[in-house]
Order: C-alpha cells, then structure tokens, then sequence
C-alpha cells in the first residue's frame, strides 16, 4: 500500500510544477526592455561569425576577421524602403503587397506565354505568318529569330523583377505570404 501511494505522488508531483506559458516570457521581456531603455542601456549588436566552437571543440570560436561590434540605436531610424510597420494600416500595407506581386507573376506568366508561342514557330524562306484578318505578321526568319530573342529578354526581365520584388519584401519585413 505504501509503495502504491509513493507511486501516486511521483506520477502527480509533475503536475504540480507549473510551467512559464509564452505570454508571461513575452511579459517580461518586454519590461526588461523598457528598463534597459529607461537606464540607457543600449544592446550591442555583433555583425560577423559569433557561435560555435573553436578548433579544439572547446570554448568559443575567435571572432572573424572583420567581426565588430557595434551599438544598436536606441531609437529606430527612418528608412527608405517601405517596412511593414506594427501601428500602420497593416491591412492596406498587405494589399500593396499582394497587388505588386500580382501584377508581377501575370507579367512573367504573360512573358512565358509569348515566348513559348514564339520559340515553337517555324519559317523556311519565302514563307510567313499572318494574323486572323490576313495580314502578314512574320514576313522572314530573321523578324522570327528576333521576336525570340526580344520575348527572351522580356521573360528574363519578368523573372528577375518578381524576384527583385520578393527581395525587397524580405528586406522591408514583409511576411512571405503575401508574397507567394
């Protein structure tokens, strides 16, 4: 019988620990930054190669070269790319987004479409294509080679556009959903 208790109060004791929910450390850490702020303290921020193991597995790695230290700033500081801010109209930064990045892809799917449609066209000489109302459209192979090549160019800069809009994104905080 007491070994049955003893077991009863093992199997209940870890129950009886609480655990710190994520609320509470988001609690804290937000007071100990207001402190920090109210102090002065300001953190520093490390830019090169900080984690790791040094060469014999033991202690930390030394500091690349090149590692330095800096002070963060206390305040934030304007920038020139549009960031996603907390206390702004989150909801039409989101639109903007999406809008953009929409208008993106549509642009490539269009490239890739014109190119494809060129790219499987086929002249031999004194041939040409012509439009729904008769009209010659593709009169040479020369005028074929070169609406190739200028689709090519514009599917290359459709591609490289949505991706320089997707960087951007990421450098100005944007969620990646609304970038999908």
């Amino acid at each position: 019988m007491a070994r049955l208790q003893i077991g009863l109060v093992l199997l209940l004791f870890p129950a009886l620990a609480f655990g710190q929910s994520l609320a509470d450390v988001a609690r804290q850490e937000k007071e100990r930054r207001e402190s920090n702020r109210e102090r002065g303290d300001k953190a520093q921020v490390v830019i090169g190669d900080i984690g790791g193991a040094g060469e014999d597995g033991e202690g930390p790695r030394p500091a690349a070269v090149g590692t330095t230290a800096v002070e963060a700033p206390s305040a934030p500081q304007e920038e020139t790319s549009p960031r996603v801010s907390m206390d702004g109209d989150r909801a039409q930064q989101e639109m903007e987004w999406r809008r953009r990045n929409s208008e993106a892809r549509e642009r490539l799917t269009e490239a890739r479409k014109r190119y494809e449609l060129l790219s499987k066209l086929h002249l031999t000489t004194g041939s040409y294509y012509v439009d729904s109302n008769n009209e010659p459209v593709i009169t040479s192979v020369e005028q074929l080679q070169s609406m190739v090549a200028e689709a090519q160019g514009e599917l290359d800069s459709a591609t490289a556009a949505l991706s320089q809009l997707r960087e951007d994104a990421r450098r100005a905080g944007v969620p990646p959903g609304w970038v999908r």
